[in-house]
């Protein structure tokens, strides 16, 4: 049999193998670079582990895990008539149960929590905790019934587990579809009607969920070739998802986002059995509010959104499959699942990321394993290349692409970044049609229709004066060109895949469509907008003449600020750019990758920490080793080394406020300080210095135009793509295929995603998966030679990125000495039975029950918001609260008012009668003009100083010197609620009223 050829192979010259020297140089380089700079960057981890409370728990679990170990395999090899089968997902389940109960008793002991009748409390949270989830699993039931019956046909295409799981997510789609649909009639969102229809549902596919439940619970689950690694990664998982399923245990959702939008939208349709008016697509928080209308919990509603991390990790655990063995994908699935920026959705934000993922992953495992399994049922079976779904018969490449259009619809109904993933799977579709150049040519004419149908402008490009015709022009061109070359010798080939694309378009039009109509029908016109964005029932502040400068002044005023931004395009540069910097040209996309790392942009934010294993690992892929790629080897080393300068330019030097090696090694613990400090610190130096030396080429491309950095980012996905032109040819289709939708939806991410972490999570999500390809074929990584060295770096780099993230989640760094309280003690109070949610409202926070009590009294009431997490708790705060968190809506009026203080006039005439305000709205600020700030301050100094404005509450808690006192959830502190004097307490927020 030939050898393949290719970096793989085995031949390799005795006398050439010092050349393969080079990449692990460069790789030991890399490690050193990265891995201490990222720690530097995340203080949290140095602080953590030198806190770390938990030690004891961790090796209680190692010894339960252990055991473990020891009795599915030692014991097996001594005793081989024994069978393995014995575990299933019954007792995976309660194994599960037993771990959770360990952590929480572990937790609340140490943390003096439970004080008496702890074997009660563990059996009422227990039983709490197996209600909660089997609602939860009582609507998987729902979605897998509806999604079956559309999976059938293709029963021999797929593995059962991923049938299974792709069954759910087609399911969840229909039942949201159905439910948007009902929502269009005021009162049809109701238990009584959604009742009925559930149990029809599974009456009518009772037939199928007996066996789907028995594979969920009963089916045995081998370990027999389960090796290390998997075992390791399968007990991580464990201890994860527990840590996890106890957080998510909540009365009331806590996260800004949770609060402010997602969960709130659920509890308005539970409020109106309808759907709100206004906003974007909201197809998951549809499917949160069943349990509101299906069971009358919030607590349930809020699992949907968390308890999507677990499907999630079960569709990267098959599309993992497709190309590793079982104990390699489980290890995928472990970096996945783990990664802060995945826990942080997983239980503290209730938000909608996870659930538009494991649609959009959903989608990927569709096709990927039917192609990967399409000649082998061909081959196997003598039926027909037609599927019969109902009375029609379909080829089966027409229909799966159905289902993923349909599926991608319904992911753009949750969340608009869908369109990356639809404009991924297209091009997924022209490479596995017609090769990398149609790959290249379809992802140019997708660009191009971006910018023609303008939807650039909702990423804020600013395009400066340059015709979106000329980018159109530029873009399409080569686009048609290249596709034209690629289906040269087949014209009935190319008409063929334009077709289906087609298909995959129609297919998620019509499951969009229902928002498409609700916002038609909103706004009463018709454009791009009008179909994305419903018109908002939120109250208008009226603007009178009156209070209006005289025309003179104003357009002494519009001459005065002619190129200044917007107070919309303030606001918007405020909220979005400060994740992805403020760099100018091209240094703005070169920097990025580091920056995301680092968290440069917003320090200490755990839910951008995607860790290091990214940076460090990806650069690498592109070395080689071999007597003819030293040439290459160093071009890809320069590279990596332009693109490191470039980041510590954009970090260090052009940054506005930044933060300085010297401050990083100020907040590291002493201990590390003292052991790593004089390392990090030169070799920074060291760096910084040789980065200055390019500090010409860096200002020369921060004048690059809009134009120049897309042709800029194509050119070097180009080059990236010649560079690993050999490993590419080890890889099978199906594998390649993943990759063209990773490197279309990175370069469509890297220009309109923001920099923002959970808008790349389709693509995150699945690139552990590359990285454990690597660990399983380690001869591709480096080279045949370099195997074994490549083996061992994969492994200390794995094990030393779950070892970190293991301890974070442990530890919480928002809490600074009390970071061991890793939990919201309010809630496991409530998980437990010892608080209602009105006491777990007051243990969280007990200025809100009143502030509540004020802004809920009188429905007619309207409310001016700024900021805040309370906005969840305001009765139809769709209709009553105008949301202006950046000031934008106060910077736009106020320029325009003769008296600024004629705002608070303009509010009273409107109805408003109150001002929320969070005390903490200028941090977010990271612009270098510091414009959020500006507008605080005089927002602040309006408040304070008009008449027109009564302090009723605040948490801020001021010295007194008639020795006050305020009893705080944490205990009594010496002062008095106030805005004014010297802090004790900085509080979150003040409502005021409007006199």
């Amino acid at each position: 049999m030939a050898e393949k050829k290719g970096v793989d192979s085995q031949k390799f010259p005795a006398k050439n193998r010092l050349v393969g020297l080079l990449p692990i140089l460069i790789s030991l380089f890399w490690i050193l670079v990265i891995v201490p700079d990222y720690l530097f960057h995340h203080p949290y981890y140095s602080q953590g582990i030198s806190q770390f409370k938990y030690w004891g728990l961790l090796v209680a679990l190692g010894l339960i895990f252990g055991a473990g170990y020891f009795l599915l395999f030692k014991t097996r090899q001594k005793h081989p008539k024994l069978k393995i089968k014995t575990l299933n997902g019954l007792k995976i389940y309660l194994f599960l149960l037993i771990i959770m109960n360990i952590i929480l008793a572990w937790y609340g002991i140490s943390n003096g929590l439970f004080q008496t009748n702890l074997a009660a409390r563990l059996l009422y949270f227990t039983g709490f905790v197996i209600l909660l989830h089997a609602a939860v699993l009582f609507i998987l039931l729902l979605g897998y019934a509806a999604g079956s019956l559309f999976m059938q046909a293709f029963s021999e295409w797929f593995a059962k587990s991923s049938n299974q799981l792709v069954s759910i997510a087609l399911g969840l789609s229909l039942i949201g579809f159905v439910l948007a649909i009902l929502g269009f009639f005021n009162s049809l969102l109701v238990a009584w009607i959604l009742w009925p229809l559930a149990m029809v549902l599974l009456i009518f596919r009772y037939r199928l969920l007996t066996p789907f439940l028995k594979a969920l619970l009963l089916s045995p689950v081998s370990v027999k070739k389960l090796k290390v690694q998997g075992f390791l990664g399968a007990s991580l998982l464990i201890v994860f998802a527990a840590v996890n399923l106890i957080g998510a245990i909540k009365a009331f959702p806590i996260g800004f986002d949770g609060t402010a939008v997602y969960m709130n939208i659920t509890k308005l349709i539970s409020e109106y059995h309808g759907l709100p008016e206004g906003g974007q697509a909201y197809y998951w928080s549809v499917i949160m509010s069943l349990g509101h209308l299906l069971f009358g919990s919030t607590t349930v509603s809020i699992l949907l959104s968390h308890l999507a991390g677990i499907l999630c990790l079960m569709v990267v655990y098959r599309i993992a499959c497709l190309f590793l063995t079982r104990s390699n994908a489980i290890l995928a699935a472990a970096i996945f699942y783990t990664a802060p920026f995945i826990t942080f959705h997983n239980y503290f934000d209730e938000k909608i990321d996870l659930g538009f993922l494991f649609i959009s992953l959903s989608t990927v495992l569709l096709l990927l394993e039917f192609f990967r399994n399409k000649e082998k049922v061909i081959n196997s079976t003598n039926k027909p290349h037609l599927l019969k779904i109902g009375t029609l018969n379909l080829k089966p490449d027409l229909l799966i692409w159905i289902y993923a259009g349909w599926l991608t619809g319904f992911a753009f109904g949750i969340k608009y970044t869908a369109l990356f993933s639809a404009i991924a799977l297209i091009t997924m579709l022209f490479y596995k049609k017609g090769g990398r150049n149609a790959f290249l040519g379809s992802l140019l004419v997708s660009f191009s229709l971006i910018f023609l149908l303008g939807i650039y402008r909702f990423a804020g490009i600013e395009l400066n004066g340059i015709s979106p015709l000329l980018l159109i022009g530029l873009l399409t061109i080569p686009g048609v060109t290249l596709l034209g070359f690629a289906f040269r010798e087949s014209q009935s080939k190319i008409l063929n895949t334009v077709v289906i694309a087609f298909a995959f378009a129609l297919a998620a039009s019509v499951a969009f469509a229902p928002w498409g109509l609700k916002h038609l029908m909103e706004n009463k016109s018709v454009s791009v907008s009008s179909i994305i964005q419903g018109k908002s029932p939120t109250p208008l502040i009226p603007i009178k003449a009156e209070y209006q400068k005289l025309s003179a002044n104003k357009t002494l005023k519009a001459e005065q600020s002619e190129g200044e931004l917007s107070a919309f395009d303030k606001t918007r540069r405020e909220e979005l750019q400060r994740y992805m910097g403020f760099e100018r040209g091209l240094p703005l996309y070169f920097s990025l990758p580091y920056d995301l790392t680092m968290n440069t942009n917003l320090p200490g934010l755990i839910y951008q920490d995607i860790g290091f294993l990214f940076l460090l690992i990806l650069p690498l892929t592109f070395l080689t080793a071999g007597p003819k790629e030293t040439g290459q080897n160093l071009l890809v080393f320069l590279l990596m080394l332009f693109m490191l300068f470039t980041s510590m330019l954009s970090a260090y030097i052009f940054k506005t406020d930044p933060t300085l090696p010297e401050t990083l090694l100020s907040q590291q613990s002493t201990t590390f300080a003292t052991a790593f400090g004089g390392f990090y610190m030169t070799a920074m130096d060291l760096l910084i210095y040789l980065a200055n030396k390019i500090r010409g080429i860096y200002e020369w491309l921060s004048g690059f135009n809009f134009i120049a950095c897309l042709v800029a980012i194509l050119i070097i996905m180009a080059s990236a793509l010649w560079l690993a032109t050999e490993k590419l040819k080890m890889l099978s289709l199906t594998l390649k295929m993943l990759l063209a939708f990773i490197v279309t939806y990175l370069c469509l991410w890297m220009l309109l995603g923001n920099g923002i972490s959970w808008y790349a999570f389709p693509m995150l999500a699945v690139l552990p998966i590359l990285l454990v390809y690597y660990f399983e074929h380690p001869k591709q990584f480096l080279g045949a030679v370099n195997a074994r060295f490549s083996r061992t770096f994969l492994s200390i780099s794995f094990g030393f990125y779950l070892f970190l993230n293991l301890c974070l989640h442990f530890s919480d760094p928002d809490r600074g000495n009390n970071r061991h309280l890793i939990f919201k003690n309010p809630f496991i109070q409530y998980a437990v039975g010892n608080m209602d949610k009105h006491e777990v409202l007051a243990g969280f926070n007990p200025f809100f029950q009143e502030a509540l009590q004020h802004l809920n009294n009188n429905p007619s009431e309207k409310v001016y918001r700024v900021g805040t997490y309370m906005q969840y708790h305001i009765t139809q705060n769709d209709r009553r609260v105008v949301e202006d968190n950046q000031l934008g809506k106060f910077d736009e009026i106020s320029k325009d008012l003769s008296d600024p203080d004629y705002f608070f006039s303009l509010l009273n005439e409107g109805g408003f009668r109150y001002i929320l305000y969070d005390l903490n709205t200028a941090s977010i600020d990271k612009t270098p003009e510091q414009s959020l700030v500006k507008k605080n301050n005089a927002f602040v100094n309006l408040l304070l100083n008009s008449e027109r404005i009564q302090l009723l509450i605040t948490d801020r808690i001021i010295q007194d010197p008639g020795g006050g006192e305020v009893r705080l959830p944490n205990g009594t502190i010496p002062g008095n609620p106030g805005l004014v004097g010297q802090q004790v307490y900085p509080g979150t927020f003040a409502l005021f009223k409007i006199l």
